[in-house]
């Protein structure tokens, strides 16, 4: 059996049920304040942003906790975080694709892969005719 296999096996029953449970509460869309998954990592970054008061209670209790152990857990710069989701022209760009994987995250939980063999490649293809 192969080390990957037994590594997912373990994450599927130990460390995905919680990260699933953990995102899933705070991957909410707040009729006042949009996306809380989002403004809470904006909360965590130092951004100012206006939550409300249930909002807030979850970023706070919630969302920074799992923020702070995620980011030391992965060995994440705070402040290189800062600089590229908030202070970056791409700064949005960060923190869509932010969303995105922790919603992967919390749909399909976290996967051991093989190393990749060889560059992952871009495909760009131009229709000039439409902007989307």
């Amino acid at each position: 059996m192969r080390m990957d296999t037994i590594e997912n096996a373990l994450f599927s029953v130990t460390v995905n049920p919680v990260l699933k449970l953990l995102i899933s509460s705070f991957d909410k869309e707040c009729p006042a304040d949009g996306s809380l998954l989002l403004n809470s990592l904006k909360d965590f970054l130092g951004e100012p942003v206006s939550l409300c008061p249930k909002c807030q209670h979850i970023s706070t209790k919630i969302a920074r906790p799992f923020y702070e152990l995620g980011s030391r857990f992965l060995h994440a710069d705070k402040n290189f975080m800062r600089n590229q989701f908030v202070n970056s022209q791409y700064g949005e760009a960060w923190f869509r694709g932010f969303g995105l994987m922790m919603m992967g995250i919390e749909k399909g939980g976290v996967r051991v892969s093989l190393a990749s063999a060889g560059q992952f490649e871009i495909v760009w293809e131009l229709a000039y005719l439409c902007n989307l």
